[in-house]
């Protein structure tokens, strides 16, 4: 039952938020299964300023839960802002995306900055053995850099 509840809690976690403590179920087993090594995804998605698509834009699938922060692959946006981006040798860990790492797309352009919370993408992969994932209904979107 500890499992399930839980499992619950972690599904609404976003960045920022308090995790809950990593915890074990009732026969003293780990709550999260071993991590799967090796996972490769090609993430597609838009670099947008406001509504305008930018073009050469430097985009990263980073986990910043990693100290330090590991990059799993880069990208370029085109003419029309899209990316497709090559990640390999991601760490997954199904059923705990949330509670241990924290996946981030990635934009920068000049002094612009962005990103897109993926784990949720990265869970659902995972879980239904896809490695596309589509990321054009939730674009990067740049904004000035804060130091």
């Amino acid at each position: 039952m500890r499992k399930a509840v839980l499992l619950v809690l972690l599904a609404g976690c976003e960045p920022g938020e308090v995790r809950p403590v990593f915890d074990t179920d009732d026969s003293g087993g780990s709550v999260c299964p071993a991590s799967v090594p090796g996972l490769s995804f090609t993430l597609g998605g838009r670099v947008l300023e406001g509504a305008t698509p930018r073009q050469g834009a430097t985009v990263r699938l980073e986990d910043r839960s990693a100290r330090p922060v590991t990059v799993f692959g880069t990208a370029t946006s085109g003419a029309d802002g899209r990316f497709q981006l090559q990640a390999t040798d991601v760490v997954g860990w199904p059923e705990c995306w949330n509670l241990l790492t924290e996946h981030y797309v990635v934009a920068t352009l000049d002094s612009l900055e962005g990103e897109v919370f993926v784990n949720k993408e990265l869970s659902e992969a995972t879980r239904d053995d896809e490695d596309v994932i589509d990321l054009t209904s939730r674009p990067v979107l740049l904004k000035p850099a804060q130091d």
